[in-house]
């Protein structure tokens, strides 16, 4: 089980809270070089999987669960800390991303299902990287920060739909063969 990747999963799994230290005591340079790299630890993690097969369960639902907590965190850190983002965009990803959670657990103790990315689920996450990354550096980038997270936000719904969609039209199907 403990794999390189599963190893990176649990490396970002400890760089949540160390983000959410050096943001709160206004280390915010620092705070994104650990983003940074908890970002690449999630693209290395995924790549040494599929290329060398060491795709396990656990990293299943632990990788995309470590990539939850570090989004979440990091839109509570924006919020509380300095009301650099909206309140309601981070009760938006905070329903959203529970919702997906609860139905992730849901599909997986009823049906043995994983829920894998799509390419629209990707294409969210990729937002709200550039959208964080420009919340770091919002001194710059402002207002754009802001519609990029917006974007994003969007993006991350209409994925959430469109998983629901697909799910509901593959169980449909398999309802009709029995």
């Amino acid at each position: 089980m403990m794999t390189l990747p599963n190893i990176l999963t649990v490396l970002r799994f400890i760089m949540v809270p160390v983000m959410a230290g050096l943001y709160i005591t206004d280390h915010n340079t620092a705070a994104l070089i650990v983003f940074l790299l908890a970002s690449l630890t999630d693209l290395l993690d995924g790549y040494i999987a599929r290329k060398f097969n060491q795709i396990t369960d656990w990293g299943k639902v632990m990788d995309p669960l470590a990539d939850k907590v570090m989004l979440l965190t990091v839109l509570c850190c924006f919020y509380f800390v300095d009301h650099a983002i909206p309140l309601f965009v981070l009760l938006i990803a905070l329903i959203k991303e529970c919702a997906m959670v609860v139905g992730g657990v849901f599909l997986y103790k009823k049906r043995d299902i994983v829920v894998y990315s799509k390419l629209y689920g990707k294409l969210a996450t990729g937002l709200f990287f550039i959208g964080v990354v420009l919340t770091f550096l919002r001194e710059h980038t402002a207002p754009y920060n802001l519609y990029m997270i917006y974007a994003a936000l969007l993006l991350s719904i209409t994925s959430m739909v469109l998983y629901a969609f697909n799910f509901t039209k593959g169980m449909n199907k398999e309802n009709t063969k029995a």
